[in-house]
């Protein structure tokens, strides 16, 4: 990927968006790109108060797709819209421009809804399919102090540049990758290397899915497979109540002391395991290896814990 990202915080300054009025719902604004204009899609809640915070989702489009189409895809699968502004940079028109349009697109945006909306400053993530995960990943880790979180989505990126390694104990990160992906051999080797370095990373592989699989990306499983990204970013903690309790998940033994196991026919299949504390507070990631081979909860204290899988939980006990 050309490599074209500045921080963004050095770059609040840039001359007014052709629009001074609070706009609220869908809608789209352009601005004079050195000799081009570009253009970004907003979607703000209609019941926008001045007196709350509001989250922000900053998304970027995957190639040829339009930034109106990446603004209602996001705001089909995420959970909760009361709350969030989404706004995605069209970025079409840009091919063989100067890293200074990019620039430009990557700022401008951001420009207007900080310096026109009440946004709340610890939640702010930087999302991308395709293309623009690659994107989200550099513009994430570039400004790693404005960003809470990056969520890439089958993102296209097989490396970082070297100046990205500092930051990625800085700032949370999510990808979810089918392995049938063209690109899957790059990003999971860029993923794992994250995480052996110590980046806080929620890697999810889905078995049988390709890159933009429209099958995939239509169903309930991707919307519960992002929320869980996007919270797992934000360090949403859910409420204990709202868990869903799965009976069939096979959790064991049951109270525990060193290591907790979970059977399934296909326990690749599950996807990450996240562990909360009774409290609702996410203490613990697991991988579908470590689920196998046992998890290790020796060191933590006894009380009740649940595990979730995707939207499903089981509740365990540990005793010393």
């Amino acid at each position: 990927m050309k490599q074209f990202i500045t921080a963004i915080f050095l770059l609040i300054a840039f001359n007014q968006v052709a629009s001074s009025q609070i706009n609220k719902g869908r809608f789209a604004l352009e601005f004079t790109n050195i000799d081009i204009q570009s253009q970004f899609f907003v979607y703000v809640p209609e019941d926008y108060d001045e007196n709350k915070e509001y989250d922000l989702i900053y998304a970027w489009h995957a190639t040829s797709m339009p930034g109106s189409n990446m603004r209602d895809f996001l705001m089909s699968v995420q959970g909760d819209l009361n709350n969030k502004i989404i706004v995605a940079p069209d970025a079409n028109n840009l091919n063989g421009k100067s890293a200074d349009h990019y620039n430009n697109l990557i700022a401008q945006p951001l420009n207007y809804i900080l310096g026109t909306y009440n946004i709340n400053s610890n939640s702010i993530v930087i999302a991308g399919l395709s293309w623009g995960g690659g994107l989200a990943f550099q513009v994430g880790l570039s400004n790693s102090g404005l960003f809470k979180g990056i969520v890439g989505l089958m993102p296209a990126i097989g490396e970082l540049p070297q100046s990205l390694w500092d930051n990625i104990t800085s700032i949370k990160m999510a990808t979810i990758l089918g392995d049938q992906d063209v690109n899957f051999t790059l990003v999971d080797a860029l993923m794992k290397e994250i995480e052996t370095k110590g980046g806080a990373i929620l890697y999810t592989v889905k078995p049988g899915v390709t890159h933009i699989d429209q099958e995939y990306l239509n169903s309930q499983e991707f919307v519960n497979d992002y929320n869980e990204s996007y919270n797992y970013v934000l360090d949403n903690a859910a409420s204990a109540q709202e868990f869903t309790i799965d009976e069939n998940i096979s959790l064991f033994p049951n109270p525990a002391q060193d290591k907790i196991y979970l059977e399934s026919d296909n326990i690749h299949s599950l996807g990450n395991a996240l562990l909360y504390d009774e409290n609702a507070n996410l203490i613990m990631l697991a991988s579908s290896k470590t689920l196998k081979q046992g998890l290790d909860v020796s060191n933590l204290q006894a009380g009740v814990y649940f595990i979730k899988i995707g939207n499903k939980a089981q509740k365990f006990v540990i005793v010393k």
